[in-house]
């Protein structure tokens, strides 16, 4: 399971892009998602001055399995061809409108910015994590309900005060039947985690299964080290 379910449960409602409102349908949560937590000193998922974040990467690495171990290793240590070969995949998947489940994609701002694309995969409604980066770019057609969040790509971030919006958006989507585009700037590391973090709480994966649902059907997936410290923390 995910962490084991808690008696409890949120709903309330989400703000359409014309203004109207609509009724999230209950959720069920993981204790610990979205209320504040006492982690380990040597954790930190805040970044203060005079507290290094270097004991966090460390524990997430010696921690998380082998195949996510992996992805916190520095990039700045990387051959150069395999910097080249990272940014082509990245490059490539900027054009992609990635499926994570039938009702759940992934996507960066290309595909965000394009309606044509959106609309031909179907999208209904759209999880825009890119914080003050990008704005809600088809806002004014009334084609899709919108949500913003503004959260940015960097390890110091807690990314847990945004799990609650984002579940009970995205199983809103679900529960009309429709389809949820969540988009960041590259759809690598926000989009990603809170995928993850949705298939968590609601589908009761682990963060391994999680992670590994996500990065097998887009390869470039990859949330940050103070993200994955936070869906550690979720899934406790």
């Amino acid at each position: 399971g995910g962490g084991g379910a808690v008696p409890g449960s949120v709903s309330g409602e989400v703000a359409r892009s014309d203004g109207s409102r609509t009724s999230v349908p209950e959720v069920a949560l993981v204790e610990g998602a979205c209320v504040p937590k006492v982690v380990d000193a040597a954790v930190p998922l805040r970044g203060s001055r005079g507290v290094t974040q270097q004991p966090a990467e460390a524990a997430v690495a010696k921690s998380a399995p082998p195949s996510i171990a992996s992805e916190v290793a520095d990039p700045a240590k990387a051959p150069k061809h395999e910097l080249q070969l990272k940014a082509d995949k990245l490059s490539a998947a900027s054009l992609e409108c990635t499926s994570i489940t039938p009702y759940l994609y992934v996507c960066g701002a290309k595909i965000a910015a394009d309606f044509s694309a959106l609309k031909s995969s179907g999208i209904t409604h759209i999880l825009n994590a890119s914080g003050v980066n990008l704005p809600n770019y088809h806002s004014s057609t009334g084609s899709f309900t919108y949500l913003k969040l503004n959260l940015l790509d960097h390890r110091s971030q807690d990314i847990s005060w945004f799990f609650l919006r984002a579940v009970s958006f995205i199983h809103s989507c679900r529960s009309s039947r429709g389809v949820c585009a969540v988009h960041c700037t590259q759809g690598v590391s926000r989009s990603a985690a809170l995928a993850i973090a949705y298939l968590m709480v609601v589908e009761g994966m682990t963060y391994r299964e999680g992670f590994d649902h996500v990065k097998g059907r887009r390869k470039v997936a990859n949330p940050n080290v103070g993200f994955i410290c936070n869906l550690l923390e979720l899934e406790r």
